[in-house]
C-alpha cells in the first residue's frame, strides 16, 4: 500500500481491488487492433484512516498522459449544458465574478471559460494538454485564450479574479500540492481571489453503488467533508460546499484564496468508510448480475447495442463484456468519438443514425442522467425495442 495523496498516512484500508481496466476512459483509438492492445491497469480502491479520502492505491501517475485526442466532454448533452449555465449564472451574479481575470484549469474544449466570459465580461485564460491548438477567440466583451498545456505556476502580473478547475483535481496525484499552487495564485496583498472547483461527488458515488463510475485515471474520491477540509488546510475560507448537478452527482466549492496553510485535516468521517464497503459488494453483484444477463440476450439471438460510450459505458463494457461477444457495438452523440473503438473491449463508437434500419433488440443506456433524451434520440431513429439503464 502507497500513502495517501491528501494527508500522506499510510493507513489506507483496501476496499475492491478490479483487474485489467482500461487505463484512460476519454481515450477511444482509431483502430480495432490498437483498441484490443490498450493499456490496463489494476483500480485498488482503498480509505484512507486518518483524513477519509477515497483512493485508486493501484494508480501510477507516469502511466497516464492527457494529450490532443482524449475527450470526456458531455457538452453535447442540452441538460448539461443548462447546468453549466447555471453555475456560470452562479458565479457571476451570486459572487461578483464580472470584469474578472479568470484562469480555468484542465478547460477541456473551453466552454464553460466561454460561458463565464459571455456572462460576466470576463477576460479568460484556460490551460490543457489535451486541446488541439492555442487560439484566441473574441467573447462577448470579454477575450478567451486557450493553452495547450499543464498550467506553469509563475508570478502573474495581476492576480486572476477567479480560479477555476472543474474535473481534475480528482485526476491528481498529488492533489494537496495542487490545492496549495491554487492558493498561492492570490496575491498576498489583496486578497479576494475566488476559487470555484468540481468534484465527482464519492458520497453520491459510494451511497448509490455506482459501479461503472470507478475509473483507474481517478486517483481521489472526495466528499464534501474531505473537499472542504482540504481546501481549508491549504489556506483557503470555504464559502460553500455541496452537492451539485441533478441529484447531487457532483461537488461544487466556492473558496477564497491566499490564506496561510495549516496542513490540519482532522479525522475521517466512519460513515464513508462503511458505505465504501457496501459499495465493493454491490459492484461485484451488479457486475455478475449484467454478466449473466447480457449473455442470457445473447443466447436467445437478440442483438443489444449500448447507448453512452463515455466513461461509464466504457467500464461497463470492460468488466462485462470484454471480448466484445455480448454487445454488438456502442452509440454515442459525442462526435469527437464516431467512428473510433473502446480501448481493451475494441467495441465500434457509431453516431445515432447508425441505429436506423439495423434490427436492433435491446438498448443498454449506459447513463441514467441523460435517459429521457437518449430514449427520445432513439425512438426518433426508428429503435422500437426495449430499454434497460444502468
Amino acid at each position: 500500500m502507497s500513502a495517501c495523496p491528501l494527508c500522506a498516512s499510510q493507513r489506507l484500508e483496501m476496499v475492491l481491488h478490479v483487474a485489467r481496466v482500461p487505463l484512460q476512459i476519454g481515450v477511444a483509438l482509431p483502430s480495432h487492433q490498437q483498441a484490443l492492445g490498450a493499456a490496463t491497469g489494476d483500480v485498488r480502491l482503498a480509505q484512507c484512516r486518518d483524513c477519509g479520502l477515497v483512493v485508486n492505491d493501484g494508480f501510477e501517475a507516469e502511466r497516464i498522459r492527457y494529450a490532443p485526442g482524449y475527450d470526456v466532454s458531455l457538452t453535447h448533452s442540452p441538460l448539461y449544458r443548462a447546468y453549466l449555465h447555471q453555475e456560470a449564472l452562479a458565479l457571476v451574479g451570486e459572487h461578483g465574478v464580472r470584469d474578472r481575470a479568470v484562469v480555468e484549469l484542465g478547460c477541456g474544449d473551453g466552454y464553460f471559460l466561454r460561458l463565464l466570459c459571455q456572462l460576466g465580461g470576463n477576460s479568460g485564460d484556460g490551460y490543457d494538454p489535451s486541446l488541439r491548438a492555442a487560439h484566441t477567440e473574441a467573447v462577448g466583451e470579454g477575450r478567451v485564450r486557450l493553452h495547450p498545456q499543464e498550467f506553469r505556476p509563475q508570478p502573474p502580473p495581476k492576480a486572476p479574479g477567479l480560479v477555476v478547475a472543474r474535473s481534475i483535481l480528482e485526476l491528481l496525484p498529488d492533489p494537496a500540492g495542487f490545492l496549495r499552487m491554487i492558493n498561492a495564485m492570490a496575491d498576498p496583498g489583496r486578497p479576494g481571489t475566488l476559487v470555484y472547483l468540481e468534484v465527482p461527488n464519492a458520497d453520491w458515488l459510494l451511497g448509490n453503488r455506482m459501479a461503472w463510475n470507478v475509473h483507474y485515471e481517478h486517483r481521489s474520491y472526495f466528499t464534501a467533508d474531505t473537499l472542504r477540509r482540504a481546501c481549508a488546510a491549504q489556506g483557503m475560507r470555504v464559502l460553500e460546499c455541496a452537492p451539485c448537478y441533478m441529484d447531487g452527482q457532483y461537488l461544487r466549492l466556492v473558496a477564497v484564496a491566499g490564506g496561510a496553510p495549516t496542513s490540519a485535516l482532522g479525522p475521517a468521517n466512519p460513515h464513508t468508510a462503511q458505505s465504501a464497503r457496501d459499495f465493493a459488494g454491490a459492484y461485484r453483484e451488479q457486475r455478475s448480475r449484467w454478466t449473466a444477463r447480457l449473455s442470457s440476450w445473447a443466447g436467445s439471438g437478440l442483438r443489444t447495442v449500448l447507448w453512452g460510450a463515455g466513461g461509464r459505458g466504457t467500464s461497463f463494457l470492460a468488466a462485462v463484456d470484454p471480448g466484445a461477444r455480448l454487445v454488438d457495438f456502442t452509440v454515442d452523440a459525442n462526435p469527437a468519438r464516431h467512428g473510433a473503438f473502446l480501448p481493451v473491449t475494441g467495441h465500434r463508437v457509431c453516431p445515432p443514425t447508425d441505429l436506423r434500419g439495423v434490427s436492433c433488440d435491446m438498448l443498454v443506456i449506459s447513463n441514467a442522467t441523460y435517459e429521457r433524451e437518449i430514449v427520445a434520440a432513439a425512438r426518433d431513429e426508428g429503435f422500437e425495442g426495449e430499454t434497460w439503464t444502468l
